[in-house]
């Protein structure tokens, strides 16, 4: 059991120098490629203009993109204000059609009443003519077919 031991602490010390020295010289490949990427860009100014010229008709274009989605967010909400516009003013149109024929429907009952009242009217007696109607119904009495002599039970 020791030698195992033994064997498994050398193989991971063994594993982990060796992990270093991968790292190690991964960090020399990739120090050396950028040093020489570096190198090139220095050596060649063009470049170095290309690379900022790109990167600004990038960033150009990412901020035409930003604005392009703002003005379409904008135009969404705009149309959204409308169409609530719109059916608030179908509302309040349907509000106001309803209001109007009651009011119509209402002028027409008292148009009708106020004709029924002008019918019944020409039957009432004036003021003027109440005291001769009364003389001449005194004088002239007329029977009503009532029978004015009947019999009064009194009880059940």
């Amino acid at each position: 059991m020791d030698e195992t031991r033994t064997k498994r602490i050398i193989d991971h010390f063994a594993y982990h120098k060796a992990r270093k020295q991968y790292r190690a010289s991964l960090h020399n490949l990739y120090s050396s490629w950028r040093a020489e990427l570096v190198a090139k860009q220095l050596a060649d100014p063009g470049a170095q203009r290309r690379l900022k010229a790109e990167e600004a008709r990038e960033e150009a274009a990412r901020m035409a993109e930003l604005l392009r989605e703002k003005r379409v967010a904008t135009l969404v909400e705009q149309v959204r204000k409308a169409e609530l516009e719109h059916k608030l003013a179908q509302v309040q149109l349907q509000r106001a059609v309803r209001r109007q024929e009651e009011l119509h429907r209402r002028e027409e009952a008292r148009a009708a009443r106020y004709q029924r009242l002008l019918e019944a009217s020409r039957n009432w007696i004036r003021q003027e003519d109440l005291e001769a109607a009364i003389n001449r119904a005194l004088d002239n009495p007329e029977p009503f077919g009532f029978v004015t002599s009947l019999k009064i039970n009194r009880g059940f």
